[in-house]
């Protein structure tokens, strides 16, 4: 999204760069225990001139200070790539006038997700949750699609830390898609659930929702 110039960016993490990201990351091992934020803004702001992007390390599910209280309030959209429902859910329920997105893989890695307000934000991103769960309920082709990957692999001493085997071509592949799919939805400023399935063999399966605002009835 960088290279085509969409947006200024505001990248907010407090994590470090960690030896096993690096299968999967755009930064390299020069980055390695800094701030992904910090040197991540930097990377971005290399790709392409007159794109800004600036850097927050916080832990969104903290205490905000000023400097994010502002970015949140000064932005247009808040992108969500977090993978942490927690976090999602913090964002949907922010009193702000942003739009909101959430864009993510599955756990086994073999799908991308996007969960995306409609440009008047009456769908907020708890309602397209439930609706993404929905889908799942629903549709045949996504019966495995919550499921684990065998190639799961801790990678730290934490029962937490624990990361999958992701083949780096299926990354991007997936993150292009998704790309592709935020770039065109913010354009157009429907509420979206869109679904990218990714076959062995390279095949592509889409499923898409559109999801219309609640009903409102008098009481």
């Amino acid at each position: 999204l960088v290279r085509e110039g969409r947006f200024d960016w505001t990248v907010v993490d407090k994590d470090y760069l960690l030896p096993h990201n690096l299968a999967r990351h755009t930064l390299t091992l020069q980055s390695s225990g800094a701030f992904k934020a910090d040197h991540l803004a930097a990377r971005l702001q290399a790709l392409r001139s007159g794109v800004s992007c600036k850097a927050i390390m916080a832990d969104f599910l903290d205490t905000h200070d000023d400097e994010l209280t502002d970015a949140l309030r000064g932005a247009d959209i808040i992108i969500d790539t977090s993978a942490s429902v927690p976090v999602a859910r913090a964002i949907a329920d922010l009193e702000i006038d942003a739009r909101r997105a959430s864009a993510f893989f599955n756990p086994a890695g073999t799908a991308a997700v996007l969960l995306i307000q409609d440009q008047d934000r009456k769908v907020d991103l708890r309602a397209l949750e439930a609706a993404y769960y929905a889908q799942i309920l629903t549709k045949d082709e996504l019966s495995d699609h919550l499921s684990q990957s065998a190639n799961a692999i801790p990678y730290a001493g934490a029962c937490r830390s624990v990361t999958n085997r992701i083949p780096a071509a299926r990354a991007v592949t997936l993150s292009g898609l998704a790309a592709t799919g935020l770039s065109k939805a913010v354009d157009q400023g429907e509420a979206l659930v869109q679904i990218w399935s990714l076959a062995d063999s390279g095949a592509v399966e889409i499923c898409a929702q559109h999801v219309e605002p609640p009903t409102l009835h008098a009481s």
